[in-house]
């Protein structure tokens, strides 16, 4: 058993390290990818565990990738000067409404995202 959850820890430190790599790349999806890692690690019932965690780690991976592109002079910092604050209260929102909002509404959501995000990706 005690084997069995350290395979379970290395496979969700893998799907962390592709994570990373896909957001830095893309500038998304690592996001997505830890979520089903963490549910498929932590369960069905770890969903908002699952969300708490991914954010935590989006906002490592951002602060990195950022980094790096400022350093690399690929985008200047100022650009983002009109979303940053309204992206700020929307966060907070987002964190009042987590205690109100159900699960199964996070997840069809969360699911109308990723469907929105493939198709447009094609078009």
């Amino acid at each position: 058993m005690e084997n069995k959850k350290w395979v379970r820890c290395i496979l969700l430190a893998l799907a962390a390290f592709f994570a990373g790599i896909i957001n830095s790349l893309v500038g998304a999806g690592g996001g997505i990818i830890l979520v089903f890692a963490l549910q498929w690690y932590y369960g069905k019932e770890g969903i908002r565990n699952s969300f708490a965690l991914t954010n935590a780690a989006i906002f490592i991976f951002s602060l990195i990738s950022v980094y790096s592109y400022v350093k690399k002079d690929m985008f200047d910092l100022r650009d983002s000067f009109p979303y940053v604050l309204p992206a700020l209260i929307g966060g907070g929102v987002g964190a009042l409404l987590l205690g109100t909002v159900k699960t199964k509404h996070l997840k069809i959501i969360f699911a109308a995202i990723m469907l929105y995000s493939g198709v447009r990706m094609f078009i």
